[in-house]
Order: C-alpha cells, then structure tokens, then sequence
C-alpha cells in the first residue's frame, strides 16, 4: 500500500487506507463514511499543483465517481463546494482529514437559496434606484429591470460556482449499518485480549481490501458483480460474524473460548485466501469470464459454509443445556 494511500486515523493515529469506512484499529468512522444531513464541506483554494493532485486523489478514494478536472479547476479557483446535504459528524471527519494535510475547509450550516442574492449584483440594484429620479422615464423603465435582473444574475452564477463536486447518495441504509458496526467494532476492541484483537484487525482490513478492489470495475471485479454482488455484502458478513464470535470470546473460558478462537482463525484464513484470489487475479492470471463465475462461486459457498458452521456452533451449546422432557 502506497504512502500517499494512508491517513492517520483522527482518534488512534494509526495510519490506515484514505477509503476505509472505519477504523481497523479503534473502530472509529473516517471521512469515507458519509451520512445525510443538513450541512455542506466548503472548500479553500488549493493553488499548490502538487498538493491539489493528492487532495484529489484523497477524493477520489473517498468519492469515486467524483469529476478530477472539475475538481482541479475548482480548486484552483476561489472557494468551492465539496458537498451538500451530510450530517456534522461526517462533515467534521472530512475537515479534519483535509487540515492535516493542511487544506482549508470549513462546515456551513442550513442550505437557505436566500443567501445567493447576496451577491455583487445588490451594489448594481443599489446605483440603479439611486439614479432613478435623475432620469427619463425610458431609462427608469431598464434600470429598474436591471435592480431586479442584477441580483438573480448574481445568484445564478453563485450556484453555478457552488455547486457541490460530489452528489450524496440518497440512500443511506448502508451506511447506516456500518455506522453501527463500527460502534460495536469499537466497544468490543477495547476489551479483547490482544491476540483475538490481531486476528480481528486483519480480517477486517482484508475485507475492506477485497471491498476495495469490487469497486475498481476490473473484470474480475464485474464478474463478481462489483459492489452490487452478492460477494460484496458476504464480505461485511464476515466482519460481523467476526465481531460476534470476538464478543463470546469476552465472555467464554476453557474449551469453549478456545473454540471460539478457532472459529475465528477459521474466518481469518478464509478471507486472506479470498484476498490472495482477487490479487493473482488482478496481477496477471488471465481466465475466462464463465471460469472467473465458477470460482467467485466457489468463493461465495465458502463464505456461506463457514458462516453457517459459526452459527451452528454458537448455537449448539444453547440446545445442549435444554432440559431433556
């Protein structure tokens, strides 16, 4: 993983990849993870080219369907919208993010359409009606039009030149589920022994990783249906079935801890296997799209399999002390 690739995580400092949505160390949400809300991530000028271009890489990662030209001529500029419509917390995030890398960036409340008028074109309304008893009635007739044309001219070219360089998704479902993932990745991290924390740090920087790389539209990536398939959500499966067996593992001693712990290992292999797949894949290993569907497949049944077995076992020990009648 590239250098240019890595953040600091706002909470641990730890450095982790610019598009995870939280953090595999402490849980904690980073800047990819937006939800909607009633604020908008307003920009400064960026003059600096090398600087600029790392910002927009940082966007890209964090917005992948973000225009990189229209980015690069607004923030050439004068300030710039980056979005509309997120809640504060995720506004905070990308500030945050942005100011370590010493980018300017500030949070705007409300989203009133009355604040464009406040534009330049009032002074032009001002000297018109001024200049109104001076005249005939002809020119009082265009200076009149243009007190009122001036203003909403203003306006059009403020929105024009604010226009945010990302849409926020409308839906936030996802997101929303995430969200809640990361508060009980975060509360189970603190009290996992540092062993299990391990295991459970790298399944879930591998899956993020396996995530990433569905949403790269390679073909690999399209056979597996990319971020619409359903390997993509197994994959956020896995965290959770990880995160639950880690939370029994707080709670369990003797042998049933230490099965517990081998399931665990189990998910951990399954995922660097799936990750090593998509790397040789990716790297070269060329197959055709019907054999790539066989093993994407294979893949998913691997995932089910294991994920049944987890559930099978923490249920079992339930059945085993019902009563006999």
């Amino acid at each position: 993983m590239e250098a240019d690739n890595l953040i600091p995580c706002a909470k641990c400092g730890n450095s982790q990849a610019d598009n995870y949505p939280f953090c595999p160390e402490c849980g904690a949400l980073q800047p990819a993870l937006v939800l909607p809300g009633a604020v908008s991530v307003v920009l400064d000028e960026v003059p600096a080219e090398r600087l600029r271009a790392r910002v927009i890489r940082l966007f890209q990662s964090w917005f992948p369907e973000i225009d990189s030209f229209k980015a690069d001529a607004a923030l050439k500029g004068s300030a710039s919208l980056l979005l509309r419509g997120i809640n504060e917390d995720s506004a905070r995030r990308i500030t945050a993010a942005l100011k370590a890398l010493k980018v300017g960036a500030h949070l705007k409340k409300g989203d009133s359409g009355l604040r464009d008028f406040f534009n330049g074109g009032l002074a032009i309304s001002g000297v018109a009606l001024i200049l109104l008893p001076f005249v005939g009635s002809l020119t009082a007739f265009f200076l009149v039009l243009a007190a009122i044309a001036a203003p909403v001219i203003g306006a059009v070219r403020k929105q024009k030149r604010m226009r945010p360089l990302v849409s926020v998704p409308r839906s936030a479902v996802d997101r929303e589920e995430l969200v809640a993932l990361a508060g009980e990745y975060g509360d189970l991290m603190a009290r996992l022994g540092q062993e299990e924390a391990a295991t459970l740090k790298a399944i879930t920087r591998s899956v993020f990783q396996v995530r990433d790389r569905l949403a790269n539209r390679s073909l690999v990536a399209t056979a597996a249906g990319e971020v619409h398939g359903a390997l993509y959500e197994r994959l956020l499966d896995l965290i959770r079935a990880s995160v639950e067996l880690g939370r029994k593992i707080t709670l369990e001693s003797g042998q049933r801890r230490d099965a517990l712990k081998r399931d665990l290992d189990s998910l951990d292999r399954l995922v660097r296997e799936t990750d090593r797949w998509f790397r040789e894949m990716e790297s070269g290993e060329r197959k055709e799209v019907p054999e790539l569907y066989e093993d994407i497949q294979s893949i998913r049944d691997n995932i089910d399999t294991i994920l049944q077995e987890v559930r099978v076992a923490e249920v079992r020990p339930q059945r085993e002390k019902m009563p006999l009648r």
